[in-house]
């Protein structure tokens, strides 16, 4: 069976191509051709006509040659592979694009050593990477983790425009010791959320296919007094009321999580593997 391509695309790509280069060198070919019938003499009049018609023809036809989407690449040929996003979109086969975000100190890095994605970096990057992730389950799933410089606030609303299933990690406090409620760091966790989703709404034509709300460090602030407990508590039902009436998303969920709790990691990965079964595979075309 020969290799996939994404034919739906190739209109779009030939319209790109004639509208460049391509194009110009046919349109002065044809040019040429009728400078010719104008000023010389037959035969070569016809000789000129020809060499322009060949010109106009050889051009088309590579543009036509460059607008054939590119062979899909199997995601199974590239786990563990960092790709920038043009790469994933346009080269490898359909799967759903999973992006983490969230303030500072909130979790985001843990959360992904927990879940074994090995999507780190050395070197923080100016460009949004894709790391494609094979899934725990039979036959198996594969998603694209995004990935960027998590202390940059652009880098992280690029990833919440740029996936398909949204996980925002917050907390009640930026210590990892702390039962306290901090009325500060929530305030800024409100304006972190309002960039997200003016990003959302200005950039993306389409809804997002999952919004998952993290609420994490319960282990702290399950703890708290009563008082510092309704505080929370009032701020994540507020926060989970606006984007549940939102348009963001098909689907939006909210979970109380410790990044320390076995089994809220293996709820996220449960709630990402469920993700990717119901994707499927982008039909052929």
């Amino acid at each position: 069976m020969g290799a996939r391509r994404r034919w739906k695309e190739f209109p779009v790509r030939l319209k790109k191509e004639l509208e460049g280069t391509s194009a110009i060198v046919g349109v002065g070919g044809f040019g040429l051709g009728a400078a010719g019938w104008g000023i010389l003499a037959p035969p070569f009049t016809f000789i000129v006509v020809g060499v322009g018609g060949v010109i106009t023809l050889a051009a088309l036809g590579y543009a036509g040659y460059r607008a054939i989407p590119p062979k899909l690449v199997d995601p199974s040929a590239l786990v563990g592979s960092e790709l920038d996003l043009d790469e994933l979109e346009n080269r490898v086969q359909k799967i759903g694009k999973v992006s983490i975000i969230g303030r500072s100190q909130a979790g985001k890095t843990t959360l992904k050593n927990r879940l074994k994605f090995n999507v780190e970096k050395t070197v923080r990057t100016e460009e949004l990477e894709a790391t494609v992730i094979a899934l725990p389950t039979a036959p198996v799933q594969f998603v694209a983790i995004l990935d960027g410089d998590g202390t940059k606030y652009r880098q992280q609303l690029a990833m919440a425009e740029a996936c398909d299933f949204l996980i925002i990690i917050l907390d009640h406090n930026s210590s990892d010791e702390e039962n306290s409620f901090d009325e500060g760091r929530c305030a800024k966790h409100s304006e972190f959320l309002e960039q997200v989703s003016n990003s959302i709404s200005k950039y993306r034509s389409e809804r997002l296919r999952k919004i998952l709300f993290l609420w994490n460090k319960r282990d702290l602030w399950q703890r708290s007094d009563a008082q510092n407990l309704k505080r929370f508590e009032e701020f994540t039902a507020s926060v989970f009321k606006k984007w549940s009436e939102s348009n963001f998303s098909e689907t939006v969920m909210q979970r109380t999580h410790s990044n320390e709790d076995a089994s809220d990691v293996s709820f996220v990965m449960s709630a990402i593997v469920d993700f990717a079964k119901e994707g499927g595979d982008e039909s052929k075309s």
